[in-house]
């Protein structure tokens, strides 16, 4: 009778490790490792502020396994929840690199939250020898897309139209 051998990937030895160090601490509570396909993420929740503040600055956002990518997710137990939406509005309002901001409700009733930048090329000296002129030029949804590396679910980075058309300019949903 053969045995079945099964080999756990390094991302959940990782998750396992971190279990190791932190379960007999009342004050931090390893979380599930969430492992799909296009994500992988471990909760961590702290009860203690200093505790938390520590792992925030010593344990590293992302932990890499070759092309696979771990998140660390830090959160202070009791703290009110980060509303990503207004954290976004917060953050664009006023700026002048943004047209507007909006909000739209979609066919299956999701809120989605909008930043739609000037439509204008950006351009700076990046060493691109694909550029004659070795510039980057980009459009600042793109721009903002890989500054933030996350995922913000319905939360978008876009660009205000051009020019008007008999499309442009309506809600999404609204589209002929």
């Amino acid at each position: 009778m053969a045995n079945d051998f099964k080999l756990s990937p390094p991302w959940t030895t990782y998750w396992r490790q971190l279990e190791a160090l932190f379960n007999q601490d009342p004050e931090i509570e390893i979380g599930q490792l969430y492992d799909s396909s296009d994500r992988k993420e471990i909760w961590i929740y702290v009860s203690n502020e200093k505790k938390f503040r520590a792992l925030s600055n010593l344990l590293p956002t992302y932990h890499t396994f070759g092309n696979v990518k771990v998140k660390n997710v830090i959160k202070l137990k009791g703290a009110p929840e980060t509303d990503t939406f207004q954290d976004l509005k917060d953050l664009f309002e006023g700026n002048p690199r943004v047209a507007e901001i909006k909000e739209a409700v979609d066919f299956a009733k999701v809120k989605h939250l909008f930043i739609n930048f000037k439509p204008e090329v950006i351009q700076f000296p990046n060493d691109d020898t694909s550029d004659y002129y070795g510039l980057y030029s980009g459009l600042l949804e793109d721009i903002a897309k890989d500054v933030f590396e996350m995922e913000f679910n319905a939360a978008h980075f876009s660009t205000y139209p051009v020019e008007a058309n008999e499309n442009v300019n309506k809600p999404l949903g609204e589209w002929p």
